[in-house]
């Protein structure tokens, strides 16, 4: 329908209702909008976790100097994740399992130039449509072991225990706090070329410090928040060791310090491993001793004929000291 001045067009009924239908479904999508924004966002994040890596290659690498030392190396194609890194017996074997991991083709591990690694095994299997893939070290002998990321790598440190010639327990208790960790034993065991100090814990002490001094030469480890049962001082008939010594003081965050008194100033590391801490120290004077950290995604220690233990987050350290024996070290910053 045309006006009578002719040349424009009237809107009619049905062009009012198309129009009106127009602007209501752009409404609508409008309204829309930010709803498809979230759930795109949720999809991507969800993609992104569940970004598929390769493993590349795995090798068996002997340390040229230590033949007690070598190192299992998985490369992937991008940074892998802090996957599980854990123990088990019967067979004894270190498993690392890696979540949205494929292997790629055609790589096969290689014989073990290792005399106490038997073989690395991978097994795939998909969980909720993923890929994943479980990587086993079999062991021969009793070993430690540290894992840690490096780049693209997931690198475990494998090291064969010696053998225990003599081994000396100095306190045991099995008493157990909730609100402080408690120490459980002290013992000491005698290997062919150095001798290992062991504190075993109900927990971890968040606060703890080793260090070396002089005149007379010892080691001292500083406990705070930390309890033990009893004092005391005893004897050691193990060179270099002369005596241990224990002490404590009741002050506003508990005091343990425990004294390893030497013949001599010897290099030492320790590191916290199963539940506990270790001391080691040398029968023969060396190099002066290193500082050294490195981030550890796991650590632990199998031992064959089924025997265990668990698995702590940890590091290793040495070091020297200048404070009085007279007194506690000051708090460390909470």
């Amino acid at each position: 329908m045309y006006n009578r001045g002719g040349g424009r067009e009237w809107e009619t009924g049905r062009n009012r209702v198309m129009k009106k239908n127009r602007q209501q479904y752009s409404g609508k999508v409008l309204q829309w909008i930010p709803c498809m924004i979230m759930v795109l966002i949720i999809f991507l994040s969800a993609s992104a976790a569940q970004q598929i890596i390769t493993l590349d290659k795995i090798e068996i690498l002997q340390d040229t100097v230590d033949l007690q030392k070598a190192d299992v190396v998985l490369a992937f194609d991008k940074t892998p994740h802090n996957f599980p890194v854990y123990a088990m017996t019967d067979p004894e074997r270190i498993i690392i399992d890696c979540a949205n991991t494929k292997v790629k083709k055609g790589i096969i591990p290689e014989k073990s130039p290792v005399s106490f690694i038997k073989n690395v095994v991978m097994t795939g299997r998909i969980i909720e449509n993923l890929p994943n893939t479980r990587v086993e070290i079999f062991l021969k002998v009793n070993s430690f072991y540290k894992a840690h990321i490096d780049g693209k790598k997931i690198i475990v440190a494998v090291t064969q225990a010696g053998t225990v010639k003599k081994s000396i327990s100095l306190f045991k208790a099995e008493e157990i706090k909730k609100d402080i960790p408690v120490i459980q034993s002290l013992d000491i065991a005698v290997m062919e070329e150095y001798c290992e100090i062991d504190l075993a814990f109900s927990d971890l002490p968040k606060a703890a410090s080793v260090y070396k001094m002089e005149s007379p030469p010892r080691i001292v480890m500083d406990f705070y928040n930390v309890f033990i049962s009893d004092a005391f001082e005893k004897e050691v008939a193990v060179r270099p060791i002369e005596k241990i010594s224990v002490v404590k003081k009741n002050i506003d965050l508990p005091y343990v310090g425990v004294i390893v008194h030497l013949e001599q100033s010897l290099e030492f590391h320790y590191e916290q491993l199963n539940g506990g801490m270790i001391v080691t120290i040398p029968f023969t004077t060396g190099k002066r001793s290193k500082r050294r950290k490195i981030f550890l995604i796991s650590t632990g220690v199998i031992l064959t004929g089924g025997v265990v233990t668990g698995i702590l987050m940890g590091g290793d350290d040495s070091g020297g000291g200048a404070k009085d024996l007279g007194a506690p070290p000051d708090f460390p910053d909470q």
